[in-house]
């Protein structure tokens, strides 16, 4: 593996970037725009997000706000590097969390965060000076925006992306595919049905493009077991299909209020760790292919670079 990780897509062998997106290893953050949750600037507005849970959480926060977000930032704060710096690190799949609130849609992941536009146009900018490099933004979570959801959207989108945007399609193209056509982002929007889903939206993808199982779960012995069965699962019947490798666990809500010296970054840690001694034995054709991260990048993480250098491997 030659290069940068902020270059990697497009340092990749000819015959890997003529693969399918779902035959590679993709590098992916959990939360990415939650970084932007911290700051309590003006632009962000003060209630507790849409979902926040469970109801003692949304009740210390209304009773105690200056109390309870402090609190709340240990554990919804799931990234440290910005959006630009997360790219530059290799990520390239991105979960976004959104809310619409005063007209526009905000970051959200318990807490609200800035508006949402700014940080998109980030990704732009971004992907303006790498061309042969895409981004998956898996709209995952959007609240608020009732009927016509799909709409404001893919609205959204096209204003910040323009021609950018892959096309909804069958499966998954390639790298050399959506290089050939000039588009670098690829927008899945797993709404309802109706007037809230994209089907009459073509360039959002909607859920039948992409998997992505919760493991639900604060233990790391339990959870790459989930991994590999949901890898194991997604090789025999979502031919064609992202899949995503949650590979990141779940406080429980006593270990929020009770453990006071703990936080999101320590379990992410804990996480990691095992997940450097879990990657080596993985591989694509087993089924592994974005693999979903806390913490991406920080200090001497070796997991993008890890995930990378599964698309060279035999």
């Amino acid at each position: 593996m030659a290069g940068c990780l902020d270059r990697w897509m497009s340092e990749l062998p000819p015959e890997v970037r003529r693969r399918p997106l779902n035959r590679l290893a993709i590098p992916g953050s959990h939360d990415s725009l939650s970084y932007s949750l911290g700051g309590g600037a003006e632009s962000c507005p003060a209630e507790p997000a849409p979902d926040l849970s469970p109801a003692a959480l949304v009740g210390l926060y209304r009773c105690a706000p200056r109390l309870a977000r402090p609190l709340l930032v240990r554990w919804v704060v799931t990234q440290q590097l910005s959006v630009t710096g997360q790219l530059a690190a290799g990520v390239r799949y991105l979960d976004v969390r959104a809310a619409l609130h005063g007209g526009r849609l905000h970051v959200v992941h318990g807490l609200h965060g800035p508006p949402l536009a700014p940080l998109l146009a980030d990704v732009r900018r971004f992907l303006a000076d790498r061309p042969g490099e895409l981004v998956i933004l898996d709209l995952q979570h959007v609240y608020g925006v009732g009927s016509g959801g799909a709409a404001r959207l893919s609205a959204l989108l096209s204003d910040t992306f323009g021609d950018s945007l892959v096309p909804r399609a069958e499966a998954a193209p390639s790298l050399e595919a959506c290089a050939a056509a000039g588009q670098s982002v690829l927008a899945v929007y797993r709404g309802g049905s109706g007037d809230w889903s994209a089907a009459g939206h073509p360039l959002l993808w909607d859920e039948r493009a992409l998997s992505s199982p919760w493991p639900d779960t604060q233990s790391v012995s339990r959870l790459f077991p989930l991994l590999e069965r949901h890898m194991a699962r997604a090789v025999r019947h979502a031919a064609g299909r992202l899949h995503v490798q949650q590979c990141v666990l779940t406080p429980q809500t006593s270990g929020v209020l009770l453990r006071a010296g703990s936080s999101m970054r320590r379990l992410a840690e804990n996480c990691n760790s095992a997940a450097a001694a879990w990657l080596p034995g993985q591989s694509v054709e087993r089924g592994l292919n974005i693999v979903m991260l806390d913490f991406v990048g920080v200090g001497e993480d070796p997991l993008v670079e890890m995930v990378v250098k599964k698309n060279y491997e035999r």
